[in-house]
Formats: structure tokens, C-alpha cells, sequence
């Protein structure tokens, strides 16, 4: 064994101190910062800090004391988030100076309580901000939309009509005129359209078929706060009927109907009784699948659960059977029906993919072409009454929405070969404008956001008079007067334009240079970079939405606006890993 001696000399021998490369950069995890992004991002109530022990001790070890009241927390948040806002701005400032645009997607949503809020993000090439939720209240109209979009804007130092190069929103009546109110270019919800294309199809609703007159209850898009189908509705109205009178087999027509008000009856009958689903259904479901599995059941704002309920059916149909012969139901299912649900589920995955590729934060109104030609060759290699009409209903819904100029310029800058050949198909669907209309519109959009002040023109080099007469007029010495007329020589002397460029001769040439040399000029890189920031889809602001239902719970109901607003504001904010400190 060692001395003590010697094990006293450890102990007074101080041990040398290890320097990392995190010993020369200061850390800055402040209490403010960790309640923040633990409010916003993480989910904890404004009490928490002020009632849960281990949360206190937890910081308290850290050297912090966290407030014994939620209202100083809420201080905290506030304060935090306007220092956030003053980060933002100075880069939105720094953004601007460099000539930079930006576009918009915006939606209105409505709470549990009851209060209507508009949430605004803003875009800039790949990167977004969310700007919160602006409170909306009684009406609005299109007009006080503008206005509310306008001031949120201006709070961050950007203004509406200079700044902002396009808007993306749903169809409702309300968003279109608010298109066409403002200057700036609307592109409408591809992935709305999606969902809406199913709707016309699978969930219009008719009185009769063939007797009566045909009653066009087309779904408004407005309509978001239908309640969906659940086990205490009845779904006899809500049956999917293909209502076409001039087509000429009804039998084919209606089968999808009947199947699918069929299976909706089995999936409730398993819903409404748990004995009947624990006792027979999960009992054969384990065995084959090794888990428990339930049965889904749609509902019609939200399409895709239509495709859900059906995967799952068919998934475990030799289960239902098994279930269905035990509580001696006479429903039944036979082969030809299990053929149809196949098709109907190879129908809707084209959709549901489309729908999940469009919703990407990198995703542009050139990738939406792409994704949207995509599902037209799916449905195409289908071959079935219902991928006909849907790729129909689809058809109409992207005429609606699709900007034919702007698609157009977007996929040239990109790729001149990928226009050229796309004119020559000459698709009704995707139509290609011609050269001379987007030069039009490129000039267009050059004469509405980039001004002529800071252009100028070379002259080449030139005397400067003022310099000649300090040469005159000061008792320099020979050296100094030597070393003005040098650097008079060094300078590239340039004037102001005292006339306007000629955008369109501009365009030409970099036209003819980039088919020939394949780069973009100046003004051709500046439309491309503002038109790719308009996105193909008003997504980002249900994502906003979704995370104010999460906060806004039940729980949680007594928030007041600003707070929402500001936790909202801060969520998307550490969604992106900023302000994180490891």
C-alpha cells in the first residue's frame, strides 16, 4: 500500500487544468433563454417553474433562480421574444440592402375559445420566419386582411408593396380577393387543390343519381371547420357517390359508393363496442399481426384519411371476416369488392405522396410541376373509371391555381431545354407561355422592385475640376501634387444614369447569352431568386396552426392573445436551431 505521505502529496499537488477549444468561447445559457425555449419549443405551462420541485432544483444547481410567479415568466418570454424581433430585423435590414425579396403564406385559423387568428410566415429562399398570430377580430374582409398582413410586416421593418414579390394562400373567397387586391403575384394551394380534387370525386353529395336533377354541392373552400365523421354521426349522407348522368354504365358508377358506405358501417360496428372489438377483432389481429390494430374511420376534411381507413381495411380484411362470421353480422365482403378497394387505394397513394412532397419546406413552384405531373402518370398507368375522373377533377382544380407566366419563367431560368420541350407538348394542363409574354412579365417585375438609384453608367476616366483647382489654389509641395494626379488616374470615374434602363433590350441579351452559355445574367438571377421564394403550398401556416392547438389545449384555454402569440412566434423561432447553445 502507498504512504500517507505520499498520498498527502497528491492531494497538495494541484492538478493541471486541461484547456479545450470550448475554454476560449463564452457560454451564454441564460435562465431567460432555457424558460423560453422550454415554454415554447418543449411545452411546459407558465406554472410549472413556479410549482414543480424538481424543475426548480434543476435550476437552482445551475446557479439560477427561477421566478415564483407565472406572470413574471410570461415578463420573461415577452421580453425575450423582442429581443428575438431585434435580431430579426437588423437581418431583415441587412436582406434588404443587398436587394433581396421575399414572399408570403398566410391563413386564418380559429381556436377553442373561439378567437380567429391570422398566422403570417415570411420566406426568403430556403429560410422562413414565422411572425406569430395576429388576432382577428369580428369581421374580416379582404381589406382588413391586407391591413392586418400590412402592419404585422411593418413591425419588422418590411413593407408590403416594395418588399414583398408574392403571396401564397387557399382558395377561399376571401384569399382570392385578396390577390387580387395586392400587387404582388397569389399562387394558390397546390396541396389544397390535392385535397380538393378527392372531395369533388369521393365525397360530393346527390340526392339521385339519374331521377333527379343533379345538385352541385361542391365544397366550399371556406369550409374548414367541418367536424369530422365520427361514431355517433350518421354517414348516410356523407356516402361517396360518382355523380356523372351522361356517363353510360350507372352500376359502375356507384359501386364505390355502396363499397364505401359498407365499409364505414363494419368499421363503426367495431368502433361503438368495445367487447365486440377486444373479444373477436384484436383477438384474431394479435395472432396474425402480433399487435393491436385499429380501425380508422374517415372524415371529409380530411382526405387522406379516406386512404387510411381503407389501407387498414384491406390490411386486415381476412380478420374482419373472421370477426364478422363470430358476432354473425350478415355483412360480408366478396372478391370483386376486395378488387376495388385495391384500386381505390392505388388511386389515392398517387395523392398522398404528392400531397407529402409539396408540403416540403424546399419545395417550389418548379418541384410542384414536377410532383403534379407525377400523379397524372400514376393515374394514367391505373386504367380505371375513378383515376380517369380523378386525374379530371385534378385537372380542373391545377387550371385554377396554376400562374401560367410565372411557372413558365421559373422552369426556363432553370432549365431552357426543359421549356422548349414542354412547349412542344403543348399540354392544356401545363401550358408554356411564350418567350416574348415572360420577357414582358420579367420586365414587369424588374420596373416594379429594383429602382435605377444606385446604377450607373462608365464614362471612363475623366479630369476632376475641383481637384485641379485645389492644385492651383493650395501651396502643396511638388510630391503631394504628383500623388494627386496619381491617384486621379487610379479612379474609375463613373456618373449617375439620368435615364431609365432599358429592361427590355437587358433581357434579350441575357436571353440569347444564357441559351447559348448556359449562365444567368444579372437581372435574370435576381427574378429567379425572388420568383423561387413563392411557395407551391400556405402549409407552413398549418403547421402554425397545428402547434397553436397544442398550445391553445383545453388546459391552457385562459392564454391570452399576446402570449399565444408570442409562444408561437418563439416555437418556430428554436424550431430552426437558432438561439441554441450545446
Amino acid at each position: 500500500m502507498p504512504s500517507t505521505s505520499a498520498s498527502k502529496e497528491d492531494e497538495e499537488t494541484p492538478k493541471k487544468k486541461i484547456n479545450t477549444i470550448d475554454n476560449y468561447f463564452k457560454k451564454e445559457r441564460t435562465m431567460e433563454l432555457m424558460i423560453s425555449r422550454m415554454i415554447c419549443k418543449d411545452g411546459h405551462t407558465l406554472s410549472s417553474f413556479c410549482t414543480s420541485l424538481d424543475t426548480r432544483y434543476l435550476f437552482a444547481k445551475c446557479g439560477y433562480k427561477p421566478p415564483n410567479s407565472p406572470n413574471t415568466i410570461r415578463s420573461i418570454i415577452l421580453n425575450f421574444a423582442n429581443t428575438v424581433k431585434t435580431e430579426m430585423i437588423i437581418e431583415f435590414e441587412h436582406l434588404k440592402k443587398q436587394n433581396q425579396k421575399f414572399s408570403l403564406t398566410f391563413d386564418e385559423w380559429t381556436s377553442q375559445r373561439n378567437h380567429r387568428y391570422l398566422n403570417l410566415n415570411i420566406h426568403h429562399k430556403e429560410k422562413y420566419f414565422n411572425f406569430g398570430l395576429i388576432r382577428i377580430r369580428g369581421s374580416c374582409n379582404a381589406e382588413h386582411t391586407i391591413s392586418l398582413v400590412k402592419d404585422r410586416l411593418i413591425s419588422f421593418g418590411i413593407d408590403f408593396d416594395t418588399d414583398v414579390v408574392g403571396i401564397t394562400t387557399d382558395g377561399a373567397s376571401v384569399m382570392v380577393k385578396v390577390g387580387k387586391l395586392v400587387s404582388c403575384y397569389q399562387q394558390l394551394c397546390f396541396a389544397h387543390g390535392l385535397q380538393l380534387a378527392v372531395v369533388d370525386i369521393l365525397y360530393k353529395k346527390k340526392h339521385n343519381l339519374v331521377l333527379e336533377e343533379t345538385i352541385d354541392s361542391r365544397f366550399n373552400e371556406s369550409d374548414d371547420d367541418e367536424d369530422p365523421v365520427d361514431s355517433s354521426e350518421s354517414t348516410a349522407d356523407m356516402a361517396v357517390i360518382i355523380s356523372y348522368p351522361d356517363f353510360p354504365d350507372i352500376e359502375i358508377v356507384t359501386k364505390y359508393s355502396d363499397l364505401l358506405s359498407k365499409v364505414r358501417k363494419v368499421v363503426k360496428l367495431f368502433k361503438k363496442s368495445p367487447t365486440k372489438n377486444d373479444t373477436f377483432l384484436q383477438k384474431y389481429i394479435k395472432e396474425e399481426k402480433g399487435k393491436e390494430l385499429s380501425l380508422i374511420l374517415d372524415c371529409r376534411t380530411r382526405w387522406n384519411s379516406l386512404l387510411d381507413m381503407i389501407e387498414r381495411f384491406y390490411d386486415l380484411k381476412v380478420c374482419i371476416d373472421k370477426s364478422l362470421i363470430d358476432i354473425q353480422s350478415d355483412v360480408k365482403f366478396t372478391d370483386e369488392e376486395c378488387s376495388t378497394m385495391k384500386v381505390l387505394i392505388d388511386c389515392l397513394q398517387p395523392f398522398k405522396l404528392a400531397v407529402e412532397a409539396l408540403c416540403r419546406r424546399d419545395a417550389t413552384l418548379i418541384t410542384a410541376e414536377t410532383i403534379l405531373k407525377f400523379v397524372f402518370e400514376k393515374l394514367d398507368g391505373i386504367n380505371s373509371i375513378l383515376s380517369v375522373e380523378l386525374a379530371e377533377a385534378l385537372r380542373d382544380r391545377i387550371k385554377e391555381r396554376r400562374s401560367i407566366v410565372i411557372t413558365g419563367i421559373l422552369i426556363y431560368l432553370n432549365n431552357p431545354n426543359k421549356y422548349y420541350s414542354d412547349m412542344r407538348l403543348s399540354d392544356n394542363t401545363f401550358p408554356m407561355p411564350k418567350k416574348n409574354l415572360m420577357r414582358q412579365e420579367m420586365k414587369k417585375i424588374l420596373n416594379q422592385v429594383i429602382t435605377n438609384d444606385n446604377e450607373v453608367e462608365d464614362v471612363g476616366p475623366a479630369s476632376d475640376d475641383s481637384d485641379s483647382e485645389r492644385l492651383l489654389s493650395d501651396n502643396l509641395s511638388l510630391k503631394e501634387q504628383l500623388e494627386i494626379k496619381i491617384q486621379q488616374e487610379k479612379k474609375d470615374f463613373r456618373k449617375p444614369l439620368n435615364r431609365v434602363l432599358d429592361y427590355e433590350k437587358i433581357l434579350k441579351k441575357e436571353m440569347s447569352a444564357y441559351e447559348t452559355e448556359g449562365v444567368r445574367g444579372k437581372y435574370l438571377s435576381l427574378i429567379y431568386d425572388f420568383l423561387t421564394s413563392v411557395k407551391p403550398t400556405s402549409v407552413e401556416a398549418e403547421r402554425a396552426f397545428s402547434a397553436a392547438g397544442y398550445i391553445c389545449s383545453s388546459l391552457r384555454s385562459r392564454l391570452k392573445d399576446d402570449t399565444i402569440n408570442t409562444i408561437c412566434f418563439l416555437r418556430a423561432y428554436f424550431q430552426q436551431d437558432r438561439g441554441s447553445v450545446i
